[in-house]
């Protein structure tokens, strides 16, 4: 339903909102709103002051005010990475493993997901929802509300903007295989 795919954007395809007051991190902003109603509701129970944390990144220097919001990043500097059984690449977060190895199940599997407006078929799921979510036949111009500072050019998402930009005006790349050293402007999904 058109309410469970609003939900699911909002949960899923948003930036990590954060509390100026707490320095908690939400995983979306209906989560964040929740949070600062509930601290804003007179019935609300009087909170136990908390010991204001400054915890700043040695890596960046970026600064944090929970020890979950600096454990979740410092993984970057730590230079973990969790390996994909199946072919070995590389992942930063255990959630990106599991969706690629979803992936591949699919795939292995013979699941094919088709495009019942355009008719374009994707050999995984993750695939298909980015083609339905960035595709400038089924997303409405006014969703582009990501604009090129160089050239002008709309998007409809920050981070496809960003691929632009490091791809076509800073020559910047970012995606390479590691077999063959061919580059690519975008992160292809596999298969």
């Amino acid at each position: 339903t058109k309410s469970k795919l609003n939900y699911h954007k909002n949960v899923c395809h948003q930036e990590k909102p954060q509390c100026d007051c707490c320095g908690k991190v939400f995983a979306n902003k209906m989560t964040l709103k929740y949070h600062l109603n509930s601290k804003l509701t007179p019935q609300a129970k009087p909170a136990k002051p908390k010991e204001k944390l400054y915890i700043p990144c040695k890596g960046c220097n970026k600064v944090f005010y929970s020890k979950k919001s600096y454990r979740a990043h410092v993984v970057i500097h730590d230079g973990l990475t969790y390996p994909c059984p199946i072919c070995g690449k590389l992942f930063q977060w255990k959630r990106n493993l599991a969706r690629h190895t979803r992936n591949h199940r699919e795939r292995d599997a013979g699941n094919t997901h088709e495009c019942r407006e355009c008719g374009k078929t994707f050999s995984s799921r993750d695939c298909y929802n980015n083609h339905m979510r960035l595709s400038k036949k089924h997303v409405p111009e006014d969703a582009y509300g990501h604009e090129c500072s160089y050239c002008g050019k709309k998007f409809a998402t920050k981070w496809c903007m960003v691929d632009h930009i490091d791809w076509d005006h800073l020559k910047r790349i970012k995606y390479q295989c590691r077999v063959c050293f061919k580059v690519s402007a975008l992160n292809v999904c596999e298969g």
